[in-house]
Formats: structure tokens, sequence, C-alpha cells
């Protein structure tokens, strides 16, 4: 399995930042720097046989990074991003509208922590996979 850098997800944001002109704050745009590293570790080496499924390990990673405000800006759209890709690299593809890929970010963004809802993400996931 490939996993990504945490260069890979700054530039991703930096990228959607660039592009849809929000909030930069150099070197890194990092509001919690502590909790990218900890997902980018977790999502590699799970304790206790937690996220071992590609699917799992992408919604933790795109939950963190939406929930734990990883950056000052771009949250949401960079979770979706860097999940899209880590997914897309390792061979698993969705198919989604984008009505439906930021319905489900606002509903992470949403969430009030509950537990059920990062199984939710898991499934939205599995449902939006691409059957080839």
């Amino acid at each position: 399995m490939i996993f990504p850098t945490r260069e890979q997800i700054v530039r991703q944001n930096f990228e959607v930042i660039k592009v849809t002109r929000g909030l930069f704050k150099p070197p890194e745009n990092l509001l919690n720097p502590n909790s990218l590293d900890w997902v980018l570790e977790t999502i590699q080496y799970p304790l206790f046989n937690q996220y071992r499924a590609i699917q799992e390990k992408a919604s933790l990673l795109s939950w963190t990074i939406i929930r734990d405000h990883i950056f000052f800006d771009g949250n949401k759209r960079t979770g979706m991003i860097s999940m899209i890709s880590f997914l897309t690299i390792n061979g698993y593809f969705l198919i989604f509208t984008s009505e439906e890929i930021i319905q489900i970010a606002q509903y992470v963004a949403d969430s009030n922590n509950r537990e059920s809802s990062k199984q939710d993400l898991v499934n939205w996931i599995i449902q939006h996979r691409a059957n080839y």
C-alpha cells in the first residue's frame, strides 16, 4: 500500500487554497501539525488491528483533516482530495457527483464527533466504489 506523506498533504492544501483563493499562512498553513503527523502514522501502523482496510484508512485521513482542523483553511476540500488521491493511488476508484462529495464533506464537518459518522464515511466510500 502506498501512503501519503506530510509534504504531499500540505501540497494538496496549498493547491486547494491557490485554486479557491482561500487563506494560506506560510510556510505550511498548518494549524494542528501534530494531528496530521498522528493520522499519517496511524494509517500506516494501526494499533490493535484498527483501520486495516483501505476504506478505513482513507476515511480516518479525511475525517482527521476535516474534524481536527489541521489547516487554517481548506480542511474539507483537502480532506476529500487527500482521501480520493490515497484511494486512487492504491487502485481504489470512486464515482461521485460534485454535490455528493460536498455533501459528505459537510456531513463530516457537522458530525459533532458521533462515532457512527466515521463508519458512515467508510460506508460512503464503499458505496461509491467504481465497479470495473
